[in-house]
């Protein structure tokens, strides 16, 4: 009986996201349309937290669990699949013909390094601390 639970609040929730994350969607939209901004925009910043938020949850409870590696391969596994996933999707459905070398370089190299820092970081002292924390803020501002 555990197991059928756990099943249907599994689908319960899968369910409750996909409606959440339309709704957010069509709202996000109405807004642009509304304040005269472009979608591109709002899509950018609102939709982006919206979809991010469930890791943010699941990250934070670990986090004050205990269980920071948790936390850390969230992060760290979002992100790949998420840049994998979309830079895939992208060029699958209307590959690019030309980039320009200049146009993603300091974003690829700026990326690269903070996760090899960020990585070398969690390796040589065994946590993430608070101060890990405020610098990525902080790049995350530079970026």
């Amino acid at each position: 009986m555990e197991m059928v639970s756990v099943i249907l609040l599994f689908v319960l929730g899968l369910v409750l996201i996909c409606f959440g994350g339309d709704k957010l969607v069509d709202a996000s939209v109405a807004l642009a349309r509304k304040i005269g901004i472009p979608q591109i925009v709002v899509g950018a910043t609102i939709v982006s937290i919206g979809t991010t938020l469930p890791e943010i949850l699941v990250s934070t409870t670990a986090a004050f669990d205990g269980s920071a590696a948790i936390s850390a391969g969230n992060a760290f596994g979002s992100i790949i699949c998420n840049t994998a996933l979309i830079a895939g999707l992208t060029q699958l459905l209307r590959p690019v013909k030309k980039v320009e070398f200049g146009s993603l370089a300091w974003r690829s190299l700026f990326f690269f390094a903070t996760i090899l820092a960020l990585t070398a970081y969690g390796w040589f002292t065994g946590h993430f601390d608070r101060m890990a924390g405020i610098v990525l803020l902080v790049l995350f501002g530079v970026y």
